[in-house]
């Protein structure tokens, strides 16, 4: 960590509203005093960013994370965004910030010439594994905001300690030895003290947590705001989740209490949440969103609160442990006359072991088993085998295939292919095609009905079928050893399950070539894969190869960006990158989504004369659908509060929009 030397102490306040200094001050441009702290904390605590300049205009807040740890400069390789402060116009300030991974921080102080000065940076690290240091697992006030006379209540955890030191830091938190009101809290004998303290302030109060001694080590920071001479604003006065983590399938119960907000929203979107209680709980179940073999993802859930003038927002995180997951167990062929032999195949994700069981009994069934293989098996009657996969949570995973042994001519399903697997809503026809041996008759169903599914079939043949949504088509083939079934899956990426929500056409500080980007949605009820979709804009198309890795998961963003790098683009995490494409500044400007020949999202939008560079074209929260998103009147500039990146540009890249 570098930082800078002090010198004479800060007198900040930071709380809902900051407070401090606005008043010109004498001297140059420049960055007086500037520190963080405390520089390591538990996942979403807080630091506290603190400052005094003078000369300027106001002060920009940088943070950085993604960022190479063991280079000695601000930001290499990392992604800046630009904290929102309460008031950038102060001298003498200060802001809680709530940091979720590493995080570098920088401030800058604007002069009225357009002149710049940075500070130096200091480093937050994330405490995520116990260890024989101090570690404050949680310190928080809720309420967050109370009305004069009333109490709100500290919450603390705090682990690998003997004693801490609560106190009032209001008046100078950078210096520990200056707090009031201090008391001395004992652990419980093992390195532990938890608890709680209710405290009644007459005004705003910032508090906090530090180790033993005058200028004792700085463990954390906690707000409470007094209501009475702030604006009225939204408040989020409380924001949990119950609990913190669960199993895949497991119900979590969130709470929130809000006051003063006209709106509410929770980004990614929550089953159930209407936004129309301003306190209320409801229970859902988290979705697991890692990729591949992950076994935990951790998903930040925000809930934002307005008015129409002001904002406040709060966040969770919520870590969702994974289920292992058999993604094929079959036995081909699925019927055999006496004595013949069948091959049992599987596939597993995110599995440790498996175990495959019969019933009845088969002594040919090997004892041991991989979490992917094959083997053949020889059953003396119909047999239902059992795959079992366990992973990192107690919850199996389990799936069957049975086996007929029949004395009779064996009906067997050779084939059963969908071709292609995956198309469009309205595009390319799907073929079926079908193979048999000993059938006498063969029939076809889907789940979800399909009209275009012929009524009557041959024992080996073909269908053309036109599904307009996802469809498992299962064949049944009869005959003298009795029916036997296989499916087919054709995944259908259905119009508006894309939605363009975000198009920065004109960005500030970088060329056009390097620093566009626009931003989907997926609205669909499950992850979209967007290899062999096709981006268009005027006339120039770019289609994203067949073997990109890249999806896009339930309610998630993703930003298509025509450079990926951040150094170079303007400080924007671009997904995947494109090429050929390029928007017009002013003018007709048309970009569609296409898959398989079908326009899944289209936007064609006149962009007027006054529209500011460096903000994007954003679509209300509210009207994220391809319907509503082909009126004008749904899409507005970026707020200038949501800055990313260092060149002046506002958006939301990759997360909610906050247009109204």
């Amino acid at each position: 960590m570098r930082r800078m030397t002090w010198g004479a102490a800060l007198v900040v306040l930071s709380l809902a509203t900051a407070c401090g200094s606005d008043d010109d001050g004498d001297g140059p441009l420049g960055v007086a005093q500037f520190v963080v702290t405390p520089t390591s904390v538990a996942p979403g605590g807080n630091t506290l960013a603190a400052w005094e300049v003078t000369g300027s205009r106001s002060v920009r807040l940088e943070a950085c994370t993604g960022f190479a740890a063991d280079d000695t400069t601000f930001c290499p390789s990392g992604t800046v965004r630009i904290v929102a402060l309460d008031d950038a116009t102060l001298r003498v300030g200060s802001q809680l910030v709530q940091v979720w991974e590493a995080t570098r921080f920088q401030l800058i102080a604007l002069g009225r010439d357009g002149g710049a000065m940075a500070s130096d940076w200091w480093e937050v690290q994330i405490d995520t594994t116990p260890d024989d240091g101090p570690r404050v697992e949680d310190f928080r006030a809720d309420p967050r905001s109370i009305d004069p006379g009333t109490a709100a209540t500290l919450i603390y955890k705090v682990r690998n300690v003997t004693q801490i030191e609560l106190g009032d830091a209001t008046g100078d938190p950078a210096h520990p030895s200056t707090w009031s009101g201090v008391v001395t809290i004992d652990h419980d004998g093992s390195g532990n003290i938890d608890g709680t303290r209710d405290v009644t302030p007459t005004t705003s109060r910032l508090y906090g947590i530090k180790l033993p001694g005058a200028d004792g080590a700085i463990l954390g920071f906690a707000a409470v705001t007094v209501r009475g001479s702030l604006p009225t604003v939204p408040n989020i006065a409380s924001f949990t989740a119950d609990p913190m983590e669960v199993d895949e399938g497991g119900t979590v119960t969130l709470s929130w209490s809000t006051e003063n907000a006209t709106t509410l929203s929770i980004s990614p979107s929550v089953p159930g949440f209407t936004g129309t209680e301003a306190d209320g709980t409801l229970d859902f179940t988290p979705a697991f969103t890692g990729l591949g073999d992950t076994r935990e993802a951790v998903t930040i859930y925000t809930l934002t609160a307005e008015n129409g003038t002001f904002t406040d927002t709060a966040q969770i995180a919520l870590l969702v442990r994974a289920r292992p997951v058999i993604d094929t167990f079959t036995a081909i062929p699925e019927a055999v006359t006496t004595g013949g032999s069948t091959t049992l195949t599987w596939a597993t994700t995110r599995a440790d072991a498996v175990v495959i069981t019969a019933e009845p009994a088969d002594a040919t069934l090997p004892a041991t088993f991989a979490v992917d293989g094959t083997a053949t098996v020889t059953p003396t009657a119909t047999t239902t085998y059992t795959l079992t996969a366990t992973g990192s949570i107690a919850t199996p995973t389990t799936a069957t295939a049975t086996v007929t042994v029949s004395s009779a001519p064996v009906v067997v399903i050779d084939s059963f292919t969908a071709s292609p697997e995956r198309i469009a809503e309205g595009g390319t026809s799907v073929t079926l095609t079908w193979t048999t041996t000993a059938a006498t008759g063969v029939s076809i169903a889907a789940v979800p009905a399909d009209a275009t599914l012929p009524g009557t079939f041959t024992v080996d043949g073909s269908a053309t079928v036109d599904p307009e949504q996802t469809t498992v088509y299962t064949l049944t083939a009869s005959g003298p050893s009795g029916p036997i079934t296989r499916t087919a899956t054709v995944e259908v990426v259905e119009i508006g399950d894309v939605v363009v929500t975000e198009v920065m056409f004109d960005p500030a500080g970088v060329a056009d070539t390097a620093g566009e980007w626009f931003e989907v949605t997926n609205v669909a009820g499950a992850a979209i894969d967007l290899a062999g979709f096709l981006l268009r804009s005027g006339t120039a198309t770019y289609a994203v190869p067949t073997t990109s890795t890249d999806a896009l998961a339930v309610a998630g963003w993703f930003v298509f960006g025509v450079n990926a790098s951040t150094a170079a683009n303007g400080g924007v995490t671009v997904d995947h990158q494109y090429s050929t494409l390029s928007f017009v500044d002013t003018g007709a400007l048309t970009l569609s989504v296409e898959f398989d020949g079908v326009v899944i999202d289209a936007v064609n939008y006149t962009i007027a004369g006054g529209w500011v560079a460096g903000d994007s074209l954003t679509l209300n929260p509210g009207h994220i659908n391809a319907v509503d998103n082909d009126t004008a009147a749904n899409w507005c500039a970026a707020r200038a509060s949501d800055t990313y990146g260092t060149s002046g540009n506002h958006g939301t890249p990759g997360a909610a929009n906050a247009c109204s």
